[in-house]
């Protein structure tokens, strides 16, 4: 039995809408502190502020990324300082729980520890559970747990069990 060409048409025109509807792939990326150039490898909004780590577009290692908080007129924080070489400046940690796990970008700035992190779980064995956030320590201790207010939307372009370019 010959297929005309329409009915063939109709198949690829329903693939394609099918693909642009998947979650994650038609949204707009979330407002970051990253400058023109810059991947953004991490952004969320935490209390009316945005806390970016950013990459320069053409770097894949983590000597070339910067952190950022604040709001677009008022960075207040902003890690290497620029015009300074971040060196070894920034680590990972990862951390296998049941059902997920969580990636981190963590640095020390003045004596504090700064932990930009990703966790995906699953309390109740079925609905995973994401949470983003920046926590801040000196000295061992939590100075701050700021959770994303948005849910964020994990690390892009890094890979790890925790990082996820969806929710």
């Amino acid at each position: 039995m010959r297929r005309s060409r329409k009915h063939w048409g109709y198949k690829a025109a329903a693939a394609l809408l099918c693909c642009l509807a998947l979650p994650g792939r038609a949204e707009l990326p979330a407002p970051s502190l990253c400058q023109p150039g810059e991947a953004i490898v991490f952004a969320c909004s935490v209390a009316g502020k945005l806390v970016s780590l950013c990459r320069a577009a053409d770097a894949a290692n983590l000597s070339a990324l910067q952190y950022r908080y604040g709001t677009p007129g008022a960075v207040e924080l902003d890690y290497p300082a620029p015009g300074q070489r971040a060196r070894a400046a920034f680590g990972t940690r990862k951390e296998a729980l049941i059902g997920g796990g969580i990636a981190a970008v963590v640095f020390v700035r003045s004596g504090y520890t700064y932990t930009v992190y990703s966790r995906v779980s699953r309390a109740d064995g079925v609905t995973p559970a994401f949470e983003d956030g920046v926590t801040v320590e000196r000295r061992g201790k939590l100075l701050q747990h700021l959770r994303c207010d948005d849910g964020g939307a994990g690390f892009v372009g890094m890979s790890s069990a925790a990082s996820r370019s969806e929710k």
